[in-house]
């Protein structure tokens, strides 16, 4: 039995949950403080700078994740001649 890992189903908040009155402490970081292979994503993560309710805010925490772990600085990641040099490794 210590073997086993549980799966725990939960419900799907509603779609206006992303509406709701919140504080900035209510989501977790998508990076949380110390962690070295851990991150929180989808649109209920913390994201500076990012609007709800968007494929792009669902998709743009896993690339702050893999930007972070990576080692590629968050500030070229939208840069063309970056990427290329990225993808040609």
């Amino acid at each position: 039995m210590d073997s086993i890992i549980n799966n725990i189903p939960c419900y799907m908040p509603y779609a206006s949950a992303l509406f709701n009155n919140r504080a900035k402490s209510d989501r977790p970081k998508v990076i949380p403080d110390h962690s070295t292979n851990l991150a929180f994503t989808g649109e209920f993560a913390e994201q500076p700078y990012q609007m709800v309710f968007t494929e792009q805010s669902a998709v743009r925490s896993g690339e702050i994740a893999a930007y972070h772990f990576t080692g590629i600085p968050a500030s070229n990641s939208l840069k063309i001649r970056v990427t290329i040099k990225t993808l040609k490794r």
